[in-house]
């Protein structure tokens, strides 16, 4: 039993990482080892810290020991101790500028093999092509590329094989809207945010909204940019959102060429 299980992996959802459940208690540094992979670039990207563009290859992340403290529940020393603990046994190597710090994980490759020479597990549950970049506060940025060969949407309804089936795809979208809405727990109880949620499940996918959520978060208090805190107000004001998006970052989070 033990040498089959050697060779085998699970999947992780970045929606469970990001989730209440996973975020609820300090971290074990088993925890903390696994969250390290789930927060560091599956591809080049970058990252925009305080105006500077930071750039960072796969397996990588630019977390800050304080960043890195608030997400584990640790105190900073303890975070120091740990990176410092990896470090030495040659687990990542820990680089330190004026701006910022950058993690690379040694064996990302060997912990996370990519499936093909053009890495294709950078594929998303709809079979996208994405490139990402993170903004200063970690939040991924994503850029979907068309798949040919997949049109298909397969979030059809709210038990979409695309989402483990543990997590609820609307009330995950709801939750998502804690950092801009300090009274996100009434959304849950409201039907038209809760249709508004499908509708944008059933149109652009539960991991685009994700994004585009992320990418709101990241946005909020910034010039320009409408004023998003519930579903319908995301659906209502989505294209104006991408539009800003897309003058100020010259990056897509999804392709919203059927945005209306």
């Amino acid at each position: 039993m033990t040498s089959f299980l050697k060779n085998t992996w699970v999947r992780i959802y970045r929606s469970l990482i990001n989730s209440d459940r996973w975020l609820a208690e300090p971290f074990t540094r088993g925890q903390a080892w696994v969250d390290m992979f789930s927060l560091a670039n599956h591809s080049k990207g970058y990252i925009m810290v305080r105006g500077n563009r930071v750039d960072l290859g796969r397996g990588q992340l630019g977390y800050s020991q304080v960043t890195l403290a608030k997400r584990w529940r640790w105190s900073r020393g303890k975070v120091r101790r740990y990176l410092t603990a990896l470090e030495t046994a040659g687990d990542i190597v820990q680089q330190k500028n004026s701006v910022t710090s950058v993690i690379t994980i040694i064996k990302y490759d060997q912990w996370q093999p990519p499936k093909t020479t053009n890495d294709t597990t950078n594929l998303p549950a709809d079979g996208q092509q994405t490139d990402s970049r993170r903004t200063a506060d970690g939040t991924l940025t994503i850029r979907i590329k068309k798949n040919k060969k997949n049109k298909k949407n397969i979030y059809k309804n709210t038990n979409t094989s695309g989402v483990p089936p543990q997590v609820n795809p609307v009330n995950e979208i709801i939750y998502q809207f804690r950092f801009v809405n300090p009274s996100y727990q009434i959304l849950f109880a409201r039907k038209n945010q809760r249709d508004a949620c499908e509708r944008m499940i059933n149109k652009f996918g539960f991991d685009k909204i994700c994004r585009l959520i992320e990418g709101v978060v990241a946005s909020a208090g910034k010039p320009f940019y409408p004023t998003i805190t519930t579903p319908v107000q995301l659906e209502e004001k989505m294209g104006q959102f991408l539009v800003q998006h897309k003058k100020e970052e010259n990056n897509l989070i999804f392709d919203d060429s059927k945005v209306k």
